[in-house]
């Protein structure tokens, strides 16, 4: 998941900087570090969620609440993974 100049991976929480030099072999990082990355992407993606919802509810085409109501399922399923990753 990319956010400002950081992207985060949502699988392991490991975080690089943009323009920074990626590894053959991704670091582990530490469980705290981790756990914080993740903690702050499901807190993004539940914005996201509801910033979502409420364009759903107010979107009067069928076929852009479709679009809407299937990226809210994708970010949905992000955000079940990314909890599952917390414990």
């Amino acid at each position: 998941m990319r956010f400002a100049n950081k992207t985060t991976c949502i699988n392991c929480g490991n975080e690089v900087k943009a323009g920074a030099a990626q590894k053959a072999e991704p670091e582990k990082a530490a469980p705290a570090q981790a756990s914080s990355g993740l903690a702050s992407a499901a807190s993004l993606i539940e914005e996201k969620i509801m910033l979502l919802a409420t364009e759903i509810k107010n979107e009067s085409d069928i076929s852009v609440q479709k679009q809407k109501a299937e990226l809210l399922e994708s970010y949905l399923r992000i955000l079940e993974k990314t909890k599952s990753l917390l414990g």
